[in-house]
């Protein structure tokens, strides 16, 4: 595995079917925040209610969990975005763009997956 720290936000289905963590796995240090996925599910329920404020402050207690390193030469995970419903919160918390699929809040970065896929897609299509 590589060196880089790697956290997985999706839904608890997503997290189970595994469809991310083989190829992360083998790439990175790590690609779940078990202790995180509690949080990571009431943002996405906040966010389905319709309660962005406390979508974003959840967002903004996420990243606050990963940027409290115990050592200082400890890089900031990056964090893969495995679920839409996620990336309005992370708006509303300040996040911005960073490059294609990816996003910046604080010093976390945030990959999108759907951007990602999207961007894949179309350019699998345009061969």
């Amino acid at each position: 595995a590589g060196e880089r720290d790697v956290v997985l936000w999706a839904t608890p289905g997503t997290v189970r079917s595994g469809i991310y963590q083989a190829g992360l796995n083998q790439a990175f240090n790590s690609a779940v925040t078990e202790q995180q996925q509690p949080s990571v599910s009431a943002l996405i329920t906040s966010v389905k209610e319709g309660n962005i404020a406390a979508a974003s402050a959840s967002v903004c207690s996420l990243v606050a969990q990963l940027t409290q390193s115990p050592t200082s030469c400890e890089a900031t995970p990056t964090v893969i975005v495995a679920c839409t419903d996620i990336n309005p919160a992370l708006l509303a918390a300040g996040a911005t763009k960073a490059g294609p699929c990816l996003l910046k809040l604080e010093t976390v970065l945030l990959v999108d997956s759907a951007a990602c896929l999207a961007a894949a897609v179309v350019s699998r299509v345009q061969m």
